[in-house]
C-alpha cells in the first residue's frame, strides 16, 4: 500500500494518535514519520493540528517545578544525613588560638581547623528525561 493510500485510509483519531505519540517516542520527526509511513511534513502538520506544544511559559513552569522537586530531594537527603550524626558540643579553648589565613599549610593550622570534619554533599537523584 502506498503512503498516500495509507494516509488517506487513516481516520482523524488515528492521525491524532500518531501526532501525540511522536512527543513521547523520543525519536526525531523523520524517523517517526517513516515508521508510520508518512512524510515528515505530514507529521508536522498533524502535530500542529492535533498535538500542539505547550506555550513557553507552561514549559518554563514545568522545568522550574522539576528543579524545585530536585532541590527539595537534595535538601531532604542532606537533612537526613545531618540527623544521623549527633551534634558535637562546642568547647571554648582555654587560651586564644591565632587565626591563620586559609593559605597557611595544614601543618601550621590550629588543631581545630586541621581536624575539622569534611562535609560531603549527597549527589542529587538521577535526572529523568524531560517530559511534556
Amino acid at each position: 500500500m502506498s503512503r498516500e493510500k495509507k494516509n488517506q485510509s487513516m481516520t482523524d483519531n488515528q492521525r491524532a494518535a500518531v501526532a501525540r505519540g511522536w512527543a513521547s517516542s523520543r525519536m526525531d520527526q523523520a524517523s517517526y514519520a517513516q515508521l508510520h509511513g508518512i512524510k515528515p511534513r505530514t507529521l508536522r502538520q498533524w502535530i500542529l493540528r492535533w498535538a500542539p506544544t505547550a506555550p513557553a511559559d507552561v514549559r518554563a513552569l514545568t522545568i522550574i517545578e522539576q528543579a524545585i522537586r530536585d532541590l527539595q530531594a537534595l535538601h531532604d537527603a542532606v537533612s537526613a544525613n545531618v540527623a544521623c550524626h549527633p551534634a558535637k558540643q562546642h568547647q571554648e579553648p582555654e587560651h586564644e588560638e591565632p587565626v591563620h589565613p586559609p593559605s597557611a599549610s595544614p601543618a601550621r593550622r590550629p588543631a581545630a581547623l586541621s581536624n575539622a570534619e569534611t562535609i560531603v554533599a549527597t549527589p542529587p537523584p538521577k535526572k529523568r528525561a524531560f517530559e511534556w
